[in-house]
């Protein structure tokens, strides 16, 4: 009967987008340790882990086969980037980059931030299901996920989480940021993206105007706390204007 009990109601957190062993998901992809995730805890100021892609992710015309994750929110494909902080955006810079929150917070906050790529199974359907949601000409069918999520403070109730989901399938590619809580930060702060040479880049309005704390309000696809944005190509730029920023 226990067990029944506990199936019943390991169900019903399914249902509504959570997921048990303590991953509270909603817009959040699976993530951490019961994910099977691998996982880093902050070991040093300004430090980052280099990621090998067993699938290539192309970032507005140029193809990477790794990525560097660093704790300082920040995620770069060409090389890592040596600041603790932003230079405001566009920064006709050297890196290609995608900023989910990026901030000195690792001065101020003890953290993880675990990652994972999928190539088959439920997150590829979810992946799929968002995508064709939210650009619904394209018919996508995703092939590759790269879900990494940063976590500070007490894990059971992080006082800063974020997560950046890069999605590619069919000469497509795509990327999430999903936004939790946000704690006071000392620091600048930046989220968006850059390309090198700025030749593309875009920044959350309110990462920079003293309103990052509700950035988890905020959308561009009408679901709160998530981001969305198309990023192969040129040709592909005009889907951009689709997703206007707004809050909900």
């Amino acid at each position: 009967m226990r067990f029944l009990i506990s199936l019943c109601v390991s169900l019903l957190l399914l249902i509504n987008g959570e997921i048990i062993n303590g991953q509270t998901t909603g817009i959040f992809y699976p993530f951490g340790s019961a994910a099977g995730d691998t996982e880093y805890s902050n070991y040093g100021d300004e430090s980052y882990v280099f990621v090998g892609l067993s699938t290539p992710y192309t970032f507005f015309g140029r193809t990477y086969n790794q990525l560097y994750v660093h704790f300082n929110g920040l995620l770069t494909f060409n090389q890592p980037e040596p600041a603790s902080g932003p230079n405001y955006n566009p920064t006709r810079g050297a890196e290609d980059f995608i900023a989910p929150l990026w901030s000195d917070v690792d001065d101020y906050y003890s953290g993880v931030f675990s990652y994972q790529e999928y190539t088959n199974g439920s997150v590829l359907t979810r992946a799929t299901q968002d995508i064709n949601q939210y650009f619904p000409q394209m018919r996508f069918n995703a092939s590759s996920v790269f879900v990494v999520t940063w976590e500070f403070g007490d894990r059971t109730s992080p006082a800063i989480k974020f997560q950046v989901v890069l999605i590619s399938g069919g000469g497509f590619s795509f990327f999430l940021i999903n936004y939790g809580d946000c704690a006071v930060l000392y620091e600048q702060v930046q989220a968006g993206y850059d390309t090198i040479g700025s030749t593309d880049s875009f920044v959350i309005p309110d990462s920079i105007n003293g309103n990052y704390q509700n950035l988890k309000s905020t959308s561009n696809v009408n679901v709160q706390g998530r981001w969305a944005f198309l990023v192969n190509g040129w040709r592909l730029r005009t889907w951009l204007s689709l997703l206007l920023p707004h809050k909900l």
